[in-house]
């Protein structure tokens, strides 16, 4: 094990090479560079210790075959530092520590902020804490609005960017148990360990989306803005949910008789694309509820269901699907792994900056959190991917 933290398996499998050569044919001249030496000096050492000849036998039980098991621990010790994944997690725990003017905004709208509050907790209450400050805009200055989307945004990009790193932590750790264990069944155990930790969550369900314009569905189902199923009020933000063009996408979890666990508006509207060219397209605004990559990845598939049955029956139909900057964030990923996840679904998808063309409600105020005002109709400018 110092061997291989201090040299690295790769270094240490070449001088090993070199040292079988020279002992199975010892009249061959075999080169060994001054670091190879400090090497072969170690590993003779370490033979020793271990009362074992020097022999070509022994180097290939010992320091080809049997260090394997050892290199795919430390390979994998090796990746998670470079990823910086424990530095990457204290920078998170420093992030969520809300300056002392944060917890002051935040009590003066109600909320009791302290110290430790830690953004009161991430995902669901995140989003809660963004819509806060939207909502209550009217009550906040420039500079206040501006420090509280700098505080959750900060966040928002750490927890993605965490994301990732554990993301490939898990395929590299998938990828080292199915190639480095062998036969040994010491560290084939501690390796089921690890697995049962590494892919760990909370819940493993199965995950159901749903895209529906049906307001009886939608009030059964949707997590913010109406008051249908329960005392209290609204603006008439709830009367746009009867627009035709406004789709409520839902998840519900496979134990769940009501209600959901994650949901997000689709509006289909006009845009225009980088290009010149101009289409309608389903455009994704912001997840509520559970908000993880995988939720984003089922409510897309959902969209993905219904635009996939417009084109069968109308081939030449300019529709798009347009899956919004804000919508990404709040799923807890970025435009580059949203991609990843999409690239097997048979589609093309391009990285875009788009205009969308909200349309004037024909019942009610909008609320819109994709680029813009959220209160206001008409055109915007908005990143995303789109999706064809």
């Amino acid at each position: 094990m110092r061997l291989l933290l201090g040299w690295g398996h790769k270094r240490i499998g070449s001088v090993v090479a070199k040292m079988y050569q020279s002992l199975a044919t010892p009249g061959k001249a075999i080169q060994f560079s001054e670091e190879d030496t400090k090497i072969q000096q170690q590993v003779a050492q370490v033979m020793q210790q271990l009362d074992l000849n020097l022999t070509p036998k022994t180097l290939k039980e010992y320091f080809q075959d049997g260090i394997k098991p050892l290199a795919t621990v430390v390979n994998l010790l090796n990746f998670i530092e470079d990823k910086r994944a424990e530095s990457e997690i204290e920078l998170l725990r420093d992030l969520l520590k809300p300056s002392e003017h944060v917890i002051q905004i935040f009590k003066r709208l109600g909320e009791d902020f302290k110290p430790t509050s830690g953004a009161m907790a991430l995902s669901q209450d995140l989003s809660y804490l963004d819509n806060l400050s939207v909502k209550r805009e009217d009550e906040l200055t420039q500079e206040e609005k501006a420090l509280l989307t700098e505080y959750t945004a900060n966040i928002r990009e750490q927890m993605i960017k965490l994301e990732e790193i554990y993301s490939q932590i898990k395929i590299k750790f998938g990828n080292f148990k199915q190639g480095g264990a062998g036969q040994n069944p010491l560290l084939q155990k501690k390796l089921d360990q690890i697995e049962r930790i590494v892919n760990t969550q909370i819940t493993q369900q199965a995950i159901t989306s749903t895209a529906t314009n049906n307001l009886n569905t939608i009030i059964e189902n949707i997590r913010e803005c109406l008051s249908c199923t329960r005392e209290g009020s609204n603006n008439d933000t709830n009367l746009t949910f009867g627009d035709m063009n406004k789709f409520n996408l839902y998840s519900q979890s496979e134990t769940q008789q009501k209600g959901s666990i994650s949901d997000q508006i689709a509006f289909v509207e006009p845009i225009s694309r980088e290009n010149g060219s101009q289409s309608m397209a389903f455009v994704l605004d912001r997840i509520y509820g559970t908000n993880t990559p995988t939720i984003l990845e089922n409510q897309v598939d959902a969209v993905l269901k219904k635009y996939r049955t417009i084109k069968q029956r109308f081939p030449n139909i300019r529709l798009f699907i347009f899956v919004s900057e804000a919508a990404i964030k709040t799923g807890g990923t970025s435009m580059e792994m949203i991609q990843e996840r999409l690239k097997n679904k048979n589609v093309h998808i391009k990285k875009e900056s788009v205009e969308v063309e909200v349309a004037e409600s024909a019942t009610g105020d909008h609320y819109i959190e994709f680029g813009g005002s959220p209160r206001a109709a008409g055109k915007r400018q908005t990143n995303g991917i789109v999706i064809i």
